[in-house]
């Protein structure tokens, strides 16, 4: 409906000027050297009483529903400017002489066939005829009508001299001779007509039909700037009922058409300098339809823009659709034209210093009103972005996270106060693409831009000189599995030094044998504390979440929590302090396999249950310090771009915690002075091939940590290389003991499946393993472990594995156990695989 209502209010503007109009800025490439007719006016002007005038538009059935709306734009424009209430008819074959008419591009009535007549070759024409009561608007094709209402309202509404009711014009406003370019044409043979365009869009978009990963994908089965282009083929195919073959559709690596004589419409960021031109005068709420040297542009940075400038561009096919002598139609659109116009609706922040000698090529809708802008080209590097970061911080904005660099990429945050604007900015070198043998992503400079009104902001996170009382060394909890339905889920607990925790996503959530999930989960939860403080949670010491971290919005990560929240936020014995994730737009979920939108559509409502909680949208780069604990963000969705998500799992939030354990007594003051051990864990949620290449092309072995989270509970997720570049020590294996035999069977050594392989070679060829850990399964008799390990000074402690709850003794196995046999919850290697 909004879109609706945008296009709805779209007016045109044409490219006609001369002395007497406001001058191009001549270094503006969409408007330098456009050659039309000049607008000529006439001195003299006539000062009209709106009230009791009409539209009349031509007969019913001749006209398009584009010109219907410039009609009801007029109308409301005038009403607007002048307070006279303007009606709007068809014509109808009858008029009385001293009816009040402004006559809309068409010959009805004489008056407006003399006007029109007064054009040169192609154009366009105001006329005033005040002793008539009437005014003609009128082009020798309805898109130049469009343009002739346009400048009416422009010049003599919104900019014009009103007095009451009354406004004053020109007798005469004309503009002649305006070049026109056919879209489809006569062919050379002088008989049968032709496409004069190939349809362009960019390379490595998916223009396939369907998904790779399984069912039809979310609203869509190609990128959208693909769809675009195709709807603008197809639509050019339907108009004329021009056969296919003569317009050609292609990737931009191809060549231009120039021996050939055709022009291109190039749909969206393609790499031809014309539309590269225009792309660098457009921010990321704006859109742009331009016809210069023999192409159309279609002209946004994404999706959403694109859409805007695919209907300017079908408004103007269907309106100059014409009909020949003999009966065939043809498109006739002008040489020389340009519309650039702004959404002004979206509350996404681009005014914001820019960086310097760089390209714009892209900029995404990323959730939360925050908009991602992508800048490559010559200003791009190390010295560019710390040139950047000054121009940034000289205009007001302040480094509220200090600048994180790995691998030759760099990333700040940054808040303007005043301005109320928040800026993620980075430099993302993929120092490591070529080593690690990936393509598709850039070398660029990124902005993640939003307002303070839209996303929360806590300074306090990003200091690292904290202090905290030390009640408990550091425990990991992998708790059970629940689900009536399946072998799969997510939920892990992080016991911190200070006695609060954080919860990493939180399994599926529903009844199972054993209890509803999110009483299962305080339980546990209760028996930690009770280990900690040696008495239950209460309102004076209750159990405390200081962070719930999401990977991403599938059920089986997220259920257990939002179930959670809602029965337990309220509760005087719980609190829960913040929600950490960076949640995904409706722009990118298009296309995008088995998406799920139920926390970025409620995440209001959904911290609303824990009193005083703030949900905090994460940036890969920026380090969070809660307690003993950092939290890293190693990547996120917003990093992909150019890529798309393909599969909605890449929509994966990273983490990689920093587990520090230091060498203060219990019940004494601690700080990072006394840290002594860190073990490092990776939590890759259920990320697949196109987040995994995107960190392993990023940071490559930098990646090497303690423990991971094998994504995607073993099935499509993370390829092999990266589990070898994490290199761990400790894998915790999201699935049930039956999974976990299956994914490490010995037959699966020489499978031709890469997820086979990519499991297998976690489970038995990375020669640093000593524990793997399984999810457990509620809903088997054999109950598995909510599995802890308590971190301490000089390690984990593999000898004292502690079950939190069922307080069984944990039973470990040296090795994998073959399929169908009993056991396997917990792997424990000593050391060797």
């Amino acid at each position: 409906l909004c879109l609706a209502m945008l296009i709805a209010m779209t007016t045109l503007l044409a490219s006609c000027g001369d002395e007497e109009e406001p001058t191009p800025n001549p270094d503006d490439p969409t408007l330098d050297n456009i050659e039309t007719g000049p607008i000529e006016k006439s001195e003299t002007t006539a000062t009209i009483d709106m009230t009791g005038y009409k539209i009349i538009r031509p007969a019913y059935g001749t006209y398009t529903n584009v010109l219907k709306q410039q009609a009801v734009d007029l109308s409301g424009a005038i009403t607007e400017a002048t307070r006279a209430t303007i009606r709007i008819n068809d014509d109808n074959g009858s008029v009385s002489s001293t009816d009040l008419e402004i006559l809309l591009g068409f010959g009805g009535r004489d008056v407006a066939s003399q006007a029109l007549s007064e054009i040169t070759g192609n154009g366009w024409i105001i006329r005033a005829y005040p002793d008539q009561g009437k005014i003609v608007i009128g082009g020798t094709t309805e898109f130049l009508t469009g343009i002739a209402i346009n400048y009416f309202i422009e010049n003599y509404l919104e900019n014009g001299q009103i007095s009451g009711s009354s406004i004053t014009i020109n007798d005469k406003v004309i503009c002649n001779d305006i070049a026109m370019t056919e879209v489809v044409g006569l062919g050379a043979d002088g008989t049968s007509y032709e496409g004069k365009f190939s349809v362009v869009y960019r390379d490595g978009l998916d223009d396939k039909n369907g998904s790779i990963y399984g069912d039809t994908p979310y609203t869509s089965n190609y990128d959208k700037p693909y769809e675009f282009a195709d709807k603008a083929r197809t639509m050019l195919m339907k108009a004329t009922a021009v056969k296919g073959y003569t317009l050609p559709f292609k990737y931009d690596s191809a060549a231009a058409d120039d021996s050939s004589g055709k022009g291109e419409i190039l749909v969206g960021s393609v790499n031809r300098p014309d539309c590269r031109a225009v792309m660098n005068t457009l921010n990321g709420n704006q859109y742009a339809l331009v016809v210069k040297d023999n192409q159309i542009i279609l002209g946004a940075h994404n999706d959403s823009m694109l859409a805007l400038s695919y209907e300017l561009f079908n408004n103007m096919i269907e309106q100059s659709t014409l009909v020949s002598t003999t009966g065939q139609k043809y498109i006739l659109v002008p040489s020389s034209y340009s519309c650039i116009k702004t959404d002004d609706s979206r509350k996404m922040v681009v005014d914001f210093p820019q960086p310097d000698n760089v390209d714009l090529i892209e900029t995404a809708d990323v959730g939360n009103n925050s908009l991602l802008h992508v800048f490559t080209g010559d200003g791009v590097s190390r010295e560019g972005y710390v040139a950047y970061c000054n121009k940034l911080e000289n205009a007001g904005y302040e480094v509220i996270s200090e600048e994180f660099q790995l691998e030759g990429s760099s990333f700040r945050t940054y808040l303007n106060k005043d301005e109320k604007i928040t800026l993620h900015v980075s430099h993302q070198a993929h120092s490591h693409a070529a080593e690690q043998k990936v393509s598709g992503f850039v070398n660029s400079i990124r902005v993640v831009s939003a307002s303070t009104k839209s996303v929360d902001v806590d300074e306090d996170l990003f200091n690292k000189d904290r202090t905290w009382t030390k009640v408990t060394d550091s425990m990991i909890t992998n708790y059970e599995l629940h689900r009536t339905v399946g072998v799969w889920g997510n939920s892990y607990i992080f016991t911190l030094e200070d006695g609060s925790f954080i919860i990493y996503d939180g399994g599926y959530g529903g009844d199972a044998n054993i209890g509803k999930d999110e009483d299962y989960l305080y339980n546990v939860l209760a028996d930690l504390h009770v280990k900690i403080y040696g008495s239950e949670p209460t309102r004076d010491n209750p159990i405390r979440i200081s962070a719930w971290l999401m990977s991403h919005e599938h059920g089986d990560h997220f259920g257990v929590m939002k179930l959670f929240f809602k029965k337990y936020g309220p509760s005087t014995n719980v609190r829960i302090e913040r929600l950490m994730c960076n949640t995904i737009s409706a722009e990118e979920r298009v296309n995008s396999y088995n998406p799920e939108t139920q926390i970025q559509n409620n995440l209001e409502e959904l911290c609303g249950y824990a009193d005083g909680c703030d949900a905090i949208k994460v940036h890969t780069g920026e380090t969070y310090y809660l307690a003993n604990v950092a939290i890293r963000i190693l990547y996120t969705h917003e990093d992909l771009f150019p890529v798309r998500l393909g599969f909605f799992n890449n929509s994966s939030t990273v983490y990689q915690l920093h587990m520090n354990s230091t060498d203060a007594a219990k019940g004494t003051a601690s700080d990072a002075s006394k840290i002594r051990n860190t073990e490092t864990v990776v939590m890759l949620g259920d990320l697949e091939r196109n987040g995994s290449k995107c960190l392993r092309s990023m940071f490559g072995s930098a990646l090497e940590s303690d423990m991971v989270q094998v994504a995607h509970h073993g099935y499509n997720g993370c390829e092999e290389a990266l589990y070898k570049l994490i290199n761990p020590e400790v894998v915790w294996f999201p699935c049930n003991s039956g999974e976990l035999k299956n994914h490490g069977k010995a037959s699966n050594a020489n499978s031709s499946n890469w997820i086979t392989c990519a499991n297998y070679g976690v489970l038995h060829e990375i020669e640093r393993v000593k524990l793997i850990v399984s999810g457990g399964d509620c809903n088997t008799n054999d109950l598995g472990y909510n599995l802890t390990l308590i971190l301490t000074v000089d390690g984990p402690d593999y000898e004292n594995l502690y079950d939190a709850l069922n307080h069984k003794v944990v039973e470990t196995e040296p090795e994998i156990p073959a399929p169908g046999s009993a056991g396997g919850y917990v792997i424990y290697r000593n050391g060797s695989n």
